[in-house]
């Protein structure tokens, strides 16, 4: 349960439409201002965070278990200085990526389809 729903949230018929149209639609066939209009009301009721910041680093981590984070690298220092300067929840992504930031660059492990990220 999200408790930015309630307990007893169910998706109407037409929030599954909604939802799915996002996911399934081709990029053609999505303008860009349905896409401002409907991403966020539809994101928001299925508790799906758009612009999450994401830390792509070189182990993975279990949901649910806590784990103290070094952070270093200067592009990760600015990210959550800026998370954490915001408003609660303070929430971000951990992805892996083989290598780390050394990696960053490589176009294998670019968030496309069809790369090995």
């Amino acid at each position: 349960p999200d408790s930015r729903r309630g307990d007893n949230f169910k998706p109407s018929p037409n929030d599954v439409k909604a939802l799915n149209a996002l996911f399934y639609a081709k990029a053609a066939e999505r303008s860009a201002e349905a896409l401002e209009q409907q991403t966020p009301q539809t994101a928001a009721r299925f508790g799906i965070e758009l612009d999450l910041p994401l830390w792509r680093v070189q182990w993975a981590v279990l949901p649910g278990f806590q784990e103290l984070l070094h952070v270093h690298v200067p592009h990760y220092c600015d990210m959550f200085g800026r998370v954490l300067a915001g408003p609660k929840p303070w929430r971000f992504g951990h992805v892996y990526l083989p290598g780390g930031s050394a990696s960053l660059g490589d176009p294998r492990y670019a968030l496309r389809p069809g790369t090995q990220a």
